[in-house]
């Protein structure tokens, strides 16, 4: 009798090949744990940067000097100021500091349009044999750079020029505004911001009066004074150099300037013009009326003729809306002589014609 079992055959018996199909389960299920891993323990949090740059923590060597070097110019600075207001004047404007004043001299309250501390002096004067030399355009942009410089005061700005090694000449509405009598004086040529006292001004009084300062620079001096001349003829062309507001304003050593850099100056701005007329005022006072363009901030510059020299220092203008017309108005270099001589400070004059 032949006898039949009634066990079947294993589940595991029925499936062919059935050690690649444990390797693959063995892995799927190995990249399930793997994957579960990571998104309850390895995932994190989307991290938002900030766009901003942030500082760095630590300046670069060169960068650290030229901080320190600066932070110390500020210290000497602010030395002289301090020594400024406390001692008197030693070197009256239009001395050398290395000379000694003749004798000593009253102090008068500036207002009154005397000097104070300051030597006689008078005028020093070309020898009026042949003419003038005309300056080329570069000739004469240079030395207006060299001797033009921009004023800061409380509340506002002007213009002054060197008429010697450490005097200044501007109007008197813009060092009026100086405090304790200090103004500040900048451009390219000096090479910083340097500090000047205001020794003498004419008289407060309207529009078309005696409108002259004097300045003294106590630190530096001037690379080129100008040249003052009596006269100019009518039509002669003339050019104004100053640091008028409305084209300092995107200046961008303006900028750096008024942000603190003691270092940063503005570019000078000159305009050409002619001598459209020579008048006599209301109250009685030259004035000469020209084309060069002057806006504020231009007052106290100079007014120079195609060889350099001073005609005139611009001081106001005129505006007729109706008309659509502006004149301007430079305060002629005869009365400026005379106000120096006032003061006892003293200037170069040249008398010959420019040609």
């Amino acid at each position: 009798m032949t006898t039949v079992s009634s066990e079947r055959p294993s589940l595991w018996r029925r499936i062919p090949a059935r050690g690649p199909w444990l390797v693959i389960c063995f892995f799927l299920l190995a990249g399930l744990i793997a994957v579960a891993l990571y998104y309850f323990y390895g995932r994190q949090a989307p991290v938002v940067e900030n766009l901003v740059p942030q500082a760095a923590k630590e300046l670069p060597p060169d960068v650290q000097a030229r901080a320190a070097a600066l932070a110390e110019e500020n210290r000497k600075l602010e030395e002289e100021l301090d020594k400024q207001r406390s001692q008197p004047i030693d070197c009256p404007p239009g001395q050398h500091p290395e000379q000694k004043a003749s004798a000593p001299t009253n102090r008068v309250s500036p207002a009154a349009g005397s000097a104070v501390g300051v030597p006689p002096g008078a005028a020093r004067e070309i020898p009026a044999t042949g003419k003038a030399p005309i300056l080329s355009n570069k000739e004469l942009s240079d030395r207006l750079e060299k001797s033009t410089v921009l004023l800061i005061v409380d509340g506002g700005s002007g213009t002054g020029f060197f008429i010697g090694p450490q005097t200044i000449v501007t109007n008197r509405h813009v060092a009026e505004k100086a405090r304790d009598g200090i103004v500040l004086v900048t451009s390219r040529s000096l090479g910083r911001v340097q500090a000047a006292r205001v020794m003498a001004m004419t008289p407060k009084g309207g529009t078309g009066s005696l409108d002259f300062a004097l300045l003294r620079l106590e630190t530096a001096i001037a690379p080129a004074p100008l040249t003052l001349t009596p006269s100019v003829p009518k039509l002669s062309s003339v050019y104004a150099a100053g640091y008028p507001g409305l084209i300092m304003q995107g200046d961008r050593g303006f900028m750096r300037l008024a942000s603190g850099d003691a270092f940063a100056s503005p570019d000078l701005s000159l305009t050409r013009g002619e001598v459209q007329s020579l008048q006599t005022t209301v109250i009685g006072l030259p004035a000469i009326v020209h084309t060069a363009s002057v806006l504020g901030g231009n007052s106290g510059g100079p007014l120079v003729d195609s060889c350099g020299r001073v005609v005139g220092v611009n001081t106001f203008i005129a505006v007729d809306q109706e008309q659509s017309g502006r004149v301007s108005y430079a305060q002629p270099t005869g009365e400026l002589v005379r106000f120096l001589n006032q003061s006892k400070a003293s200037a170069q004059t040249d008398t010959r014609p420019c040609g």
